[in-house]
C-alpha cells in the first residue's frame, strides 16, 4: 500500500513538472493551469499521508490516532481544494466561504498533528529536551487554537486581542512562532548530538574492555585486536574491528532485551536485534 501511493505520489510529481513546463508555455491559462493546481494538490495530500504512515511505524506507539487524524483532514482539505479549482467560479459566495473554512481548518489539524509525530519520533533523553519536547507540544495545541478560532470563531479572536491589546496579542503570536520554528530546527541536532555521545561513551568503554586474539592474517604472528585501528606488532598490517550493538532507532540499547517492543519509547524491536538466548551446544 505505502510503495503505491509514493509512486503515485513521486508520478504526481513528475506530472506536475510537466504540466508547469506546459503552462509556462501557455502563459498560465487554459486547462493546463488547472491540471497543475490538480496534480500539487494530490501529491501534497500524498506526501502528508506517507509522512504520516512512516512515523506511525517508526515512532511512538500512542501516534496512531493523530496520524490517522492527520492522513483523513488532509484528505478532506485537499478534496474541498480540488472542488474550488475545479467548480470555484460558478459557486455561491456563502458555500464558498464555508468550503475554505472547512479546508483552513482541516489543513491546520493536519499539520499539528502531523507535527506530533515529529516530536514524538526523537528520544527524549535529558530533562533539556524533555522540556523542549513537551514546550513544542504546548506552542503547537496554543497556535492551532488560535487558528482554528480565528477561522470559526473569529468574535472570540477579537475579544482576546481587544483584552490584550491588539499590538500585544500580535507581539505574543510572533514571539511564540519565532520560538516554535527555533525549536523544530534545533530538535534534531540536539538528538544527533546526544545519540553520538552515547554512542561514542558506548565505544569507548568496548574499546578498553574487549581485547581478541588472532593470528595475523599476512605474518601468522600471535597478536591481540582492539576496538578500533590496531597494528601488527611484528609486520606491521593495519587492522580494523568495528562493533554494532543492536539498538532501536531511539537509541536505546537492547542488549539483553527479549520484549518484542523497546522499554524506552515503545518501538518495535525487528527481529534480527532481539535478544535471543541460545542454549550451550547451540
Amino acid at each position: 500500500m505505502r510503495s503505491m501511493l509514493l509512486r503515485s505520489m513521486l508520478g504526481g510529481y513528475a506530472l506536475s513538472a510537466l504540466l508547469g513546463i506546459a503552462c509556462i508555455f501557455a502563459s498560465f491559462s487554459g486547462p493546463f493551469a488547472m491540471l497543475l493546481w490538480s496534480s500539487l494538490v494530490v501529491s501534497g495530500v500524498l506526501t502528508i499521508v506517507l509522512l504520516a504512515g512512516s512515523l506511525h511505524h517508526v515512532g511512538h506507539p500512542m501516534l496512531r490516532i493523530p496520524m490517522g487524524v492527520s492522513s483523513v483532514a488532509a484528505v478532506v482539505s485537499g478534496g474541498l481544494l480540488l472542488v474550488m479549482i475545479w467548480v470555484g467560479t460558478g459557486m455561491d459566495d456563502s458555500v464558498g466561504r464555508w468550503l475554505g473554512m472547512i479546508l483552513l481548518g482541516s489543513l491546520a489539524l493536519s499539520l499539528s498533528c502531523l507535527h506530533l509525530g515529529y516530536v514524538f519520533y526523537w528520544r527524549f533523553t535529558g530533562r533539556v529536551l524533555r522540556i523542549l519536547c513537551f514546550g513544542l507540544l504546548a506552542v503547537n495545541l496554543f497556535l492551532l487554537s488560535q487558528i482554528e478560532s480565528a477561522i470559526f470563531f473569529d468574535e472570540l479572536v477579537e475579544a482576546i486581542g481587544s483584552a490584550l491589546g491588539p499590538d500585544v496579542y500580535a507581539q505574543l503570536i510572533g514571539a511564540l512562532v519565532v520560538l516554535f520554528v527555533c525549536g523544530n530546527l534545533s530538535l534534531p541536532v540536539a538528538n544527533l548530538v546526544v545519540r553520538g555521545r552515547h554512542s561514542h561513551l558506548d565505544q569507548t568503554g568496548l574499546s578498553v574492555r574487549i581485547e581478541i586474539p588472532i593470528d595475523c592474517p599476512r605474518c601468522g604472528h600471535r597478536c591481540e585486536m582492539r576496538v578500533g585501528d590496531s597494528t601488527c606488532p611484528q609486520c606491521k598490517l593495519g587492522m580494523h574491528l568495528r562493533l554494532d550493538e543492536p539498538r532501536c532507532r531511539c537509541g536505546y540499547l537492547v542488549y539483553r532485551c527479549e520484549a518484542a517492543d523497546c522499554p524506552e519509547c515503545g518501538r518495535h524491536i525487528p527481529d534480527y536485534l532481539r535478544w535471543t538466548p541460545l542454549s550451550p551446544s547451540s
